[in-house]
């Protein structure tokens, strides 16, 4: 599957409240022959709030829905090409600095560099230096 970032829209739902909204919206966008106003507004209706879109292959790529705002879900055809990327990476964030731990702060430097860490893990390892 080729991907290319240049050609995906996201559409926020919720900015818009009629049906003519949503169409000038399409117009603007020249995605007006292949995504109907319509169905939009029925997705709206549904709960969904963001939708992201291939503009080249004319597809939903995904979806944000309610009550779930913050969970990003992917269709199949993009969840298979992102588990597939090989420079795809996920670093587990601290929130707490009561959780660091100068080991595992070590061990994320030595695999993904000293740029992966966040300032609080700076600051934690900073201060740690001064004891």
């Amino acid at each position: 599957m080729n991907f290319n970032p240049k050609n995906i829209i996201c559409i926020h739902l919720t900015r818009f409240s009629s049906a003519q909204e949503f169409e000038k919206m399409l117009r603007d966008n020249g995605i007006s022959n292949y995504v109907e106003s319509k169905v939009l507004m029925d997705l709206k209706r549904d709960g969904y709030l963001k939708i992201w879109l291939d503009n080249s292959k004319y597809e939903t790529i995904a979806w944000t829905k309610s009550p779930n705002k913050k969970e990003v879900c992917f269709s199949q055809n993009y969840s298979s090409f992102l588990k597939d990327m090989k420079s795809l990476s996920f670093i587990h964030v601290e929130q707490s600095t009561s959780n660091y731990n100068i080991d595992n702060i070590l061990d994320k430097i030595s695999v993904y560099g000293i740029g992966s860490l966040t300032v609080s893990e700076k600051e934690f390892l900073d201060n740690s230096s001064k004891l």
